[in-house]
């Protein structure tokens, strides 16, 4: 379909929709359907006629140009013909719908959902739509096809079959798996039949040598033994079989690895997929070494450049770092053919953490520390296990991260921040809270694997000779040296200035002379002395071990319990006995999260 006739298509289907708006308003409720029904098809009516102006603006790509076509509206100026419309006018708002959503794939798209979301029934309905598609399911025979093999298939009956399950193919089957397991014979017939056309032609004279392009056959050997250094791929004209050729010699392609194998299925298949259509690809890093993972796809992209890639895939690595249009979470299936999608675009979070926590579907805890190796993580993934823990860097991300994933519309799981102590005043802890962002009851994430109890158990259990009292008289030790008291409270005294500057800029309203007279005193209340000698003064009167490990922020204390390796010795058991009773009891004193 050309332009030109789908500006045409559009047009008249403009008029049909225009002339079933009409006829609504005509009905009576007792004639051809009831009240309920008329509403419906009125409220479907003008969606379509909302989507289809959206779609005569737009420059549709031309793989699109045939599901419009297909989407068959009846004539609305026929009464009779009243009941034919609801099920096509159901199926167009689904699928403009999808359309909309995916931008009109002006370029590649990716889909990314966990399992279980609703990617495979989708797949299986654009299968449905578009026959010319070319469908990559993430079940693939890898089964290589022998010469002999080859040479018997009855080429009329595979076509047959292939057609037969792409008429079948619905969300209730599963005609996508069963061709799969034809495919590589399939494939591997239409490229060396090619092949072979290609050679006779140049034999007969009929091309030019100079004019000759290369075939699809010799393009996936270019292709493979541009990213497959170590493995040579030769294919031989004479036994109609790839080979490998390694250092030690040469082996068939029925022997080669299942990442060998799907990268020649990858490939041939791509390259035989028609020009202006769709390619839709399940898992297209399933047994892909990362090295090549998208070298190959940006290859592969650049042979096929008229048509356009649509990748379905639960990998955030492979989505986040290749570049597309359109990035989709896909969240949900509701049958039959209803897919709930969220665009991935968010500025406050990081792509790659966002698409993390979408697909996770389970509440999202942010915390503090370094993504790989952040203690923090380890230890509220022991304690909160039914939250996804995501450490994102310091309390100020936490607290940004955690405000911007709940202004998200139309998700469904909610984020918690949880940070330290430090040397918050309460004031801030209260507001914190208000935003799902929870302080520690300890001043760091440190002190949590000091806490009496879990302590007092440990070196029972360990046998250790040192007592519970000698290791909570060590740690007292270190907090009376001199001078640290001292510093904490000026720790203190300048959170609460910077806590109160906050407050004044989001705040501060009024004149400008009253948001002066406002700073002024605030200033002079900060310059008082009084609130560093207050906190001094509490600090002085502490001789309590568990309140020391509320305000003591020193990262090296578990050090003065003189047991060898001990904060990783604690790390493992908890680890290793998440169910304990003794966890639990560290999970209500921890916050009150």
């Amino acid at each position: 379909m050309t332009k030109i006739e789908f500006e045409k298509l559009i047009e008249n289907q403009l008029a049909i929709l225009e002339d079933f708006s009409i006829m609504w308003d005509k009905y009576k409720p007792d004639f051809l359907l009831d009240e309920v029904r008329i509403k419906e098809n009125k409220e479907n009516t003008l969606k379509l006629i909302d989507l289809y102006k959206k779609l005569s603006k737009e420059l549709i790509p031309l793989p699109y140009y045939a599901f419009i076509k297909s989407l068959g509206i009846p004539d609305g100026k026929d009464p009779n013909r009243v009941y034919s419309f609801e099920t096509p006018a159901a199926k167009a708002i689904e699928l403009l719908t999808f359309f909309e959503q995916i931008g009109y794939a002006r370029s590649h798209v990716a889909i990314i959902g966990a399992n279980g979301s609703g990617k495979t029934f989708l797949i299986n309905h654009l299968m449905s739509l578009q026959e010319e598609a070319t469908i990559i399911p993430a079940h693939r025979s890898l089964n290589i096809p022998t010469n002999k093999e080859i040479q018997s298939i009855d080429y009329d009956k595979l076509k047959r079959s292939k057609n037969e399950l792409i008429g079948k193919s619905h969300p209730e089957n599963h005609a996508l798996s069963t061709y799969s397991h034809l495919s590589f014979s399939h494939l591997m017939y239409q490229a060396i039949d090619e092949h072979i056309m290609c050679a006779t032609r140049m034999r007969r004279n009929q091309d030019n040598p100079q004019n000759q392009k290369a075939t699809i056959l010799e393009k996936t050997v270019t292709i493979w033994n541009t990213y497959i250094t170590h493995r040579t791929l030769i294919y031989h004209d004479e036994e109609r079989v790839f080979k490998i050729q390694h250092p030690g010699g040469y082996y068939d392609m029925v022997q080669a690895s299942d990442g060998e194998k799907m990268l020649l299925f990858l490939i041939v298949q791509v390259l035989l997929a028609k020009e202006n259509t769709l390619i839709i690809i399940d898992e297209p890093e399933m047994y892909i070494h990362r090295a090549i993972l998208n070298k190959l796809w940006d290859r592969l992209e650049q042979e096929q450049d008229t048509c356009i890639f649509i990748y379905m895939t639960h990998d955030i690595e492979f989505v986040t770092t290749r570049t597309f249009s359109k990035r989709l979470w896909l969240r949900s299936y509701e049958y039959p053919v209803k897919w709930d999608m969220y665009p991935i675009s968010n500025e406050d979070i990081p792509e790659h953490i966002l698409l993390e926590m979408l697909g996770s579907r389970r509440p999202v805890l942010f915390c503090e520390g370094d993504r790989k190796s952040s203690l923090d993580r380890q230890i509220y993934e022991i304690l909160f296990p039914e939250y996804t823990i995501r450490a994102v860097g310091s309390c100020s991300e936490v607290i940004s991260y955690t405000k911007a994933f709940n202004k998200i519309p139309n998700i469904n799981i909610s984020a918690q921040g949880i940070i330290d102590r430090d040397q918050r005043p309460e004031d801030e802890i209260k507001n914190l809270k208000k935003m799902n962002i929870h302080v520690l009851n300890y001043s760091e994430i440190e002190n949590v694997l000091l806490e009496r109890e879990l302590l007092t158990f440990l070196l029972k259990k360990w046998d250790e000779k040192i007592s519970i009292e000698e290791i909570e008289n060590a740690i007292m030790d270190i907090f009376n040296i001199e001078g640290v008291k001292e510093s904490l409270a000026k720790e203190y005294w300048r959170n609460i200035l910077m806590f109160q500057m906050r407050q004044f800029i989001l705040d501060g309203t009024g004149s400008l002379d009253d948001m002066k007279k406002e700073m002024s005193g605030l200033f002079d209340n900060l310059s008082d002395d009084k609130l560093y000698l207050d906190k001094l003064a509490e600090f002085n009167e502490i001789n309590d071990y568990d309140a020391l490990l509320k305000v003591y922020n020193e990262k090296d204390l578990h050090h003065k319990t003189k047991i060898q390796h001990y904060q990783a010795r604690a790390l493992k058991f908890l680890k290793k006995n998440r169910n304990h009773e003794i966890i639990k009891k560290l999970r209500n004193k921890i916050s009150d999260f």
